[in-house]
């Protein structure tokens, strides 16, 4: 705009709150994209008619605000002109605001991403560039950052129900904050307040004479109205609409007061929500009288407006249609509505103050609000897709109104069912909103579809935009809700995969909140002042998520800005509702931060502890308490409040396992605080923190090895590589109650204790996934086992929300955490598994051979993925040559492990065994297969380093060998390395060579024919790895410039690869650039454009470029199956079969 103005209606994009509500912004020349942020901004509303001076109180207000750098409250009830008399006060005190005023208002619900959005609106008008960020916190750090330089401004909050809620704005010494609120407990404790309180008899009746200068008579409606200003601006409105019709003004107050009589009491009692209702429904209906029948029905339709949303006019204008209203006279309406002080309209969008919103829902009644809501919903649609009478096939169309708030009218009207049986709207509409919604769907179809879009919506709030539609899609699949799945495929034209079919166990509903890169080894959960629930998870590596356990929205915190690795934390609730988080960065030690603001505190000494193993927290007399054991052996306890230390600190004897230490802290029975500190082998100690002195005698703990410590008002519970959980009690020693077996594999990894229901309980997780409850005192089992995770429950955390549901968040080895309402422990609610996990897949004469622990070969349709065969007694399909396929033998191998298996040749074709292999000696774990003077040939690895050729299917012997040296690992007994790997390749020089990979690191090539080693190792450790990077998978493929490599992935302890070898020139020619997991399997392959791709599988799907290598090597893309993947086979190109331990799904693959 030439004028150097800017109105909210121009602004592209989904925008709330602040800049409708005030209405025209001026800004100086110049504004636009780069724009000076320090130029002036005023936001403050333009009054739409003459105002009624309140001198004194604003007065006073710019007299407070004259200081800078100050927090000034406005409290007052609603409607009581709190807004309106800010706005005069902003004028009042422009000059010493140059830096000009900024203006936000909120309202009584407004969910994080909401408020993120407002604080961005700010940000936006300030430098021109909308900031992408999704959390409170992280968008008012940002706007303080912009407002740092400014001249000084004044900041305008207006309508706070919530403390939580102002949180988030920043503060300065050249920022001045205005509040307004109906509560005094909203506002800082330090600002100063200013109470607004009912117009005295002259402001009276200067507001209901404004405008009316020959009204006389106004003490009678001054005294009915009570002083109450929102009432007054109607009778006002009322009276000169009397005029029009030809009454006199005083005839006009007379009349307008006998009706407040007859309609509510006769004198309004401020302190009665009743009599203040009785007077509204008085008061607005004097206006109603104004209007004619169909103008007075479609003013009661605007009850089904959102709270404290702004809505286009647009918007308005549609709802009106459906009655036969054209949008001129939607406008004049409007307007008239306006004038009657019933709407505030603004920036061409209408705002319903709160009072006036409850008046019409209850005028609407219960089956009027659904009429309305219904009314709304069908004007939404329309719109959208003009000349349909169902909901659009594009929602691309919709109003940005509508892709926020459909699903809220759709669930009042009883009528979600449509749009959660629409793909296309799942992917438009706002999560938050429909999220709150899923809980109206009404038919099984819907449910189900509902389930799918909980199930999904960490990928539709974290995917690229273009590949949502192919995650919504796989769950759709996942889920058998066929028509929901082809609907979302189709479009996704511009997604980078796809998948053509899913054969996927049923699953326990669930939300997966965040996907770490290594596994989620911490959760904690902090419930805000406000209600608002984060749980915050840490991950191996050090990386930290917050998700908001009500909105499923990510939060950034102000302290993990700068890309901060934790090692290991706790969040701590003070008494106050404040949470501090108690950390070991990796770089600075011991820190301590507010959750919220990321304002760092302090601990008394603090600087003294670089090293942390364990954080523990516990209540003492009502007070939190930190205790933080070193590795140095230091334990050290801190009252959370104050920050002082607290009782003796103890130095433990030092036993080599300083940073495996793990510690639970508890109060023992003489009252004083205590720590119980595990290590390794060694029996588990507690110490009296008071004393100083160790408890007598030591508790064994686990039999085996004591890994988790929980400690609870039942008692101290130990856990670890047995299985068993014992209790104790800390004070004697002495076991409380006989060991249980929880029955959840090798080891139990993870203990909480809770209450549920009003009980004490124990949460045990398990090495194989599952979560049980137990009664702490008894030992009875309450709830589970529960199937959380694929691989070992690493953490748990237990919460209250809001709403009163009590769920569990749950950290596991595969890198996710996820959130389980407490119903999913109810046997009910528990799916079974259908189809055994997946330890192999291939793919073969047009078909897809799947291996499965239940020991039973299925064959698949490669199109349909329907089982067509089926041979049982074999596990494994390592290798295939034509239609023939090596299958390993069940065995007593775990699938994690692997092991000494026989090997056959079965041929899926006719379900017959083609021909046994002899049962080799070293019992193969691996194999390929090849081409050898045109006859085929298998190639076997296993252990003890052998590799051996035979021909097919007969099992002749071509040549065996075993490399010569032996292991330097300690780790591995010294013994001969095992063959974990095996591929075949063609030279550049014509020859067939076997390229086999070994849990040492080593990679060695030989000659097809003969078996000799061609070239010289290479080896994948590093030359600073303490111990081998064991090769995990290998495959074998000629680059586009001719060169043949090998890729190879490995893993030591502590850094995953996939590196490209050149196999003539032995050295590494691209490796990778991002942190990968165990890869458990690596296929070659082209996509349909021809592009040539490695595709790996570990926790997730990755498909990585062969024409592009280099140092750093990065994937083109990944695939999030929500489950490790432990399978992968190669089809036509662009196709690939993924199996994990909870199904199988078939992906077609393009270039982005």
């Amino acid at each position: 705009m030439g004028d150097g103005t800017w109105t909210r209606n121009e602004m592209s994009g989904t925008y709330h709150g602040p800049a409708v509500q005030a209405g025209v912004v001026n800004l100086g020349a110049g504004f636009g994209v780069g724009r000076d942020a320090r130029r002036s901004v005023w936001m403050a509303p333009e009054p739409t008619r003459r105002l009624v001076d309140r001198a004194g109180l604003s007065g006073r207000l710019a007299g407070l605000l004259r200081g800078g750098g100050v927090d000034v409250g406005v409290i007052g009830p609603g409607g009581f002109g709190k807004t309106t008399l800010v706005a005069q006060a902003c004028s009042r005190v422009r000059a010493a605001f140059p830096g000009g005023v900024l203006w936000v208002t909120l309202g009584e619900n407004v969910p994080d991403p909401v408020l993120a959005d407002k604080i961005n609106d700010l940000s936006e008008l300030l430098c021109g560039q909308r900031p992408a960020l999704t959390d409170p916190s992280t968008a008012g750090y940002a706007l303080g950052e912009l407002l740092r330089e400014r001249e000084p401004t004044l900041l305008v909050v207006d309508d706070l129900w919530s403390a939580s809620r102002l949180d988030p704005f920043p503060v300065g010494p050249n920022l001045a904050r205005v509040v307004t609120s109906r509560m005094r407990g909203t506002l800082p404790a330090t600002c100063e307040v200013l109470k607004v309180d009912r117009m005295s008899p002259g402001e009276s009746g200067s507001l209901l004479s404004s405008g009316v200068p020959e009204l006389t008579r106004t003490e009678r409606l001054a005294r009915l109205t009570a002083g109450w200003p929102l009432l007054l601006s109607l009778a006002n409105s009322a009276i000169r609409h009397e005029i029009e019709d030809g009454r006199t003004a005083d005839e006009a107050a007379e009349l307008i007061g006998d009706q407040l009589v007859q309609d509510g009491p006769d004198s309004l009692d401020l302190e009665s929500s009743d009599r203040r209702d009785q007077a509204v429904a008085a008061s607005v209906e004097a206006g109603l009288r104004r209007l004619d029948g169909p103008s007075r029905q479609r003013f009661l339709q605007l009850g089904c407006l959102p709270e404290d949303v702004a809505v286009p006019g647009e918007v308005i204008g549609l709802l009106w249609a459906g009655s036969g209203l054209d949008p001129a006279g939607s406008r004049r309406l409007v307007r008239k509505l306006a004038d009657l002080s019933l709407i505030t309209g603004t920036g061409g969008a209408v705002l319903l103050h709160d009072v006036l919103r409850a008046y019409l829902r209850q005028a609407l009644g219960p089956r009027g609000v659904v009429e309305a809501d219904a009314a709304m919903f069908h004007a939404l649609c329309a719109q959208a897709a003009p000349g349909q009478c169902e909901p659009p096939a594009d929602w691309a169309a919709a109003l940005p109104y509508t892709r926020r708030h459909l699903a809220g009218h759709a669930a009042g009207a009883g009528l979600l069912d449509p749009l959660l049986l629409d793909a296309g709207f799942l992917l438009a509409a706002a999560q938050p909103e429909l999220l709150a919604c899923l809980d109206a769907a009404r038919s099984d179809e819907a449910r189900a579809a509902a389930g799918v879009y909980r199930r999904v919506a960490h990928h539709l709030r974290d995917a690229p935009a273009a590949n949502r539609p192919a995650y919504l899609a796989l769950a759709a699949q996942q889920a058998g809700a066929t028509a929901l799945g082809d609907a979302a495929t189709a479009l996704g034209g511009c997604a980078s995969w796809l998948s053509s079919w899913a054969r996927w166990n049923p699953w326990t509903e669930h939300t997966i909140l965040a996907r770490h890169e290594r596994a989620v080894v911490h959760v904690t959960i902090a419930r805000l002042r406000d209600g608002r629930t984060w749980a915050v998870s840490g991950g191996l590596d050090g990386d930290v998520r917050v998700v908001d356990l009500v909105s499923n929205e990510s939060v950034v915190l102000p302290l993990l800005r700068s890309g901060r690795r934790l090692r290991t934390f706790r969040c701590v609730a003070l008494p106050d509702g404040r949470h501090l988080v108690v950390v070991h960065d990796w770089i600075e030690g011991l820190r301590v931060w507010d959750l919220v603001s990321g304002e760092e505190l302090a601990f008394e000494g603090q600087e003294e502890v670089r090293h942390v193993a364990a954080i523990d927290c516990t209540d003492r007399g009502g007070r939190p308490v930190v205790v933080v054991a070193s590795p140095d052996g230091t334990v050290r306890a801190w009252d959370a409040e104050s920050g002082r230390t607290v009782d003796r600190r103890i130095v433990l004897p030092d036993d080599g396992n300083g940073w495996h230490r793990t510690i639970a802290a508890g109060t023992l029975a003489n009252g004083h605080l205590a720590v119980a500190v595990a290590a390794a082998e060694s029996p588990v100690r507690v110490w009296d923190l008071e004393s100083g002195e160790p408890i007598e005698p030591t508790i064994p703990g686990d039999p085996i090895r004591t890994m988790v410590l929980a400690w609870g008002p039942s008692g101290l519970f130990t856990a670890g590589v047995s299985g068993a959980v014992q209790r104790w009690d800390a004070s004697t020693g002495a076991a409380t109650w006989r060991p249980l077996d929880t029955g959840q594999g090798p080891y139990t990894s993870a203990l909480l204790c809770t209450r549920l229901a009003g009980t004490d309980v124990l949460i045990s997780g398990g090495d194989r996934g599952t979560v049980r409850i137990w009664d702490a005192d008894t030992g009875e089992p309450r709830g589970g086992p529960l199937a959380a995770h694929d691989s070992s429950v690493r953490a748990l955390a237990w919460a209250e929300l809001p709403d009163g549901r009590s769920v569990l968040v749950t950290g596991g080895n595969e890198n996710t955490v996820r959130l389980w309402e407490a119903r999913a422990f109810d046997g009910r609610s528990r799916q079974e598994a259908v189809l055994p996990a997946v330890t192999s897949v291939l793919q073969a004469a047009g078909r897809t051979v799947s291996g499965h622990t239940d020991g039973v070969l299925r064959v698949w349709d490669a199109d349909s993925g329907e089982v067509v065969a089926e041979l049982a007694g074999a596990s494994r399909v390592l290798a295939h040559h034509g239609d023939l396929v090596i299958v390993a033998e069940d065995g007593d191998e775990d699938e994690d492990e692997g092991g000494a298996s026989a090997l056959r040749v079965w041929r899926p074709a006719d379900g017959q065994a083609a021909g046994g292999l002899r049962e080799l000696r070293t019992a193969g774990t691996v194999a390929c297969t090849a081409e050898l003077d045109g006859a085929a040939v298998a190639v076997v690895g296993g252990e003890d380093n052998v590799v051996e050729a035979v021909r097919l299917p007969t099992g002749e012997r071509l040549w065996r060998t075993r490399s010569r040296e032996r292991s330097r690992w300690k780790n591995r007994g010294r013994h001969r390395p095992e063959v974990t790997a095996v591929t075949t390749a063609t030279l550049t020089d014509g020859r067939s060579v076997v390229v086999s990979g070994s849990s040492d690191g080593t990679i060695r090539v030989r000659d097809l024919l003969t078996g000799r080693r061609v070239g010289v190792s290479m080896n994948c450790r590093g030359t600073q790895q303490p111990s081998p990077a064991e090769v995990s998978a290998l495959v074998c493929t000629r680059l586009p410039d001719g060169r043949v490599v090998a890729i190879a992935c490995s893993e030591d302890t502590t850094s995953p690869t996939v590196a490209v070898w050149d196999l003539a020139a032995c050295r590494i020619v691209a490796t990778t650039a991002v942190a990968t997991d165990w890869v458990h399997q690596a296929v070659c392959m082209g996509l349909p454009d021809g592009t040539p791709v490695v595709v790996t599988a570990d926790t997730i799907v990755r498909i990585w470029p062969l024409d592009a290598l280099g140092f750093p090597w990065a994937p083109l893309y990944d695939i999030d199956l929500d489950s490790p993947v432990r399978a992968l086979a190669a089809g036509p190109p662009g196709t690939v079969v993924a199996g994990t331990s909870n199904g199988l799904v078939q992906l077609e693959l393009r270039r982005p």
